[in-house]
């Protein structure tokens, strides 16, 4: 006895039938959607930390301009036998100098005020490595001979800031199969440039 199926389905109704059509819609747009939400909340995130870097560089130049950190430079940053009272700006040199110290110090460096500087960043941007922190004085040629310091500019600077993504690397390595895409970003240093015309004579 032969059997028959009480409900046979033709070619053209499984052509016709749409059953499950809007579930795969939807899972290509959850998707698109995850990753703009997510692409929205992570940018920034990563705003908000370079913003916060920026933020440190501000308040750690500040504080580096009013304490001892370079030492052994002379008024005008270069040796000079130019009577005192000489304006730096007539003194060859006195804007081609620059001196650069890290948190690990340098030479002519002052590790105490470096510290300073370095303790400033951590409260607002705690993410800075020392290696990372940087205090360049560069020659303005402001100043006299005769004055007893030198008045640089300071610029603090913090390199080698980046995010770490949590969903956008791995959204877009599932939307794009055979594509790999960084799990973290760089982002530029942020940096904050002051003129130092009271090194060493602040405490706070």
């Amino acid at each position: 006895m032969a059997l028959s199926l009480p409900h046979k389905l033709s070619s053209k109704r499984l052509h016709e039938d749409d059953g499950g059509a809007v579930l795969v819609e939807f899972s290509l747009v959850a998707a698109l959607m995850l990753l703009i939400t997510f692409s929205l909340v992570e940018f920034g995130l990563v705003y908000n930390k370079f913003n916060s870097a920026q933020k440190a560089t501000q308040a750690a130049a500040r504080i580096a301009a009013t304490r001892l950190i370079l030492e052994g430079v002379s008024d005008c940053g270069v040796a000079t036998s130019a009577s005192a009272g000489t304006d730096c700006a007539n003194i060859p040199g006195s804007t081609g100098w620059s001196v650069v110290c890290t948190g690990a110090g340098g030479s002519g460096c002052n590790m105490t005020g470096i510290n300073a500087v370095l303790a400033s960043v951590a409260a607002i941007y705690p993410d800075a490595e020392p290696a990372d922190v940087r205090i360049t004085f560069s020659g303005t040629g402001y100043g006299f001979v005769g004055r007893g310091k030198p008045v640089p500019a300071i610029t603090v600077s913090i390199e080698n800031i980046t995010y770490d993504f949590v969903a956008v690397g791995g959204l877009l390595n599932a939307l794009t199969p055979g594509t790999t895409f960084a799990a973290s970003i760089g982002i530029d240093s942020a940096q904050t440039t002051v003129i130092g015309e009271d090194t060493g004579d602040g405490t706070s």
